[in-house]
């Protein structure tokens, strides 16, 4: 017996047309509600993997920001450290001065017998004392 036919008999029996047509009704509404639960869980779910992404993407931005600021950070260390001098100072008082100028920067090591190899990053933290 279907779920439609024991309503229509708890309404008054199966060969009822009033019961069979309430029935009916209350199958229909059922249903209706049953398709609004369904639709709901999955917007719902819809939502989730919408956060899920987002959140995914905040995380990436976040470490892009931080990578972005350390090499700001490194910028900003290297132009304080860097001095301006005369690339040939005995020149500068002859006849014809040369006063070009070089930008000095601090020493910074790449590689060694026993650290190995250091990207340039690497390289000015271990110069700042970040290593």
């Amino acid at each position: 017996m279907s779920l439609r036919d024991e309503i229509a008999a708890k309404l008054g029996g199966v060969d009822n047309e009033y019961a069979i047509v309430m029935a009916d009704a209350l199958m229909s509404v059922v249903e209706r509600g049953l398709a609004a639960e369904r639709e709901r869980a999955d917007r719902a779910e819809a939502e989730q993997e919408a956060l899920s992404g987002m959140r995914d993407e905040v995380l990436q931005y976040q470490r892009e920001f931080h990578r972005l600021r350390a090499d700001a950070e490194r910028y900003r260390w290297l132009r304080n450290k860097a001095r301006e001098e005369l690339l040939y100072p005995a020149r500068a008082g002859g006849e014809v001065p040369d006063l070009r100028t070089k930008w000095e920067v601090p020493m910074l090591i790449c590689s060694g017998p026993v650290s190995g190899f250091r990207s340039f990053d690497e390289a000015i933290d271990a110069a700042r004392g970040e290593s």
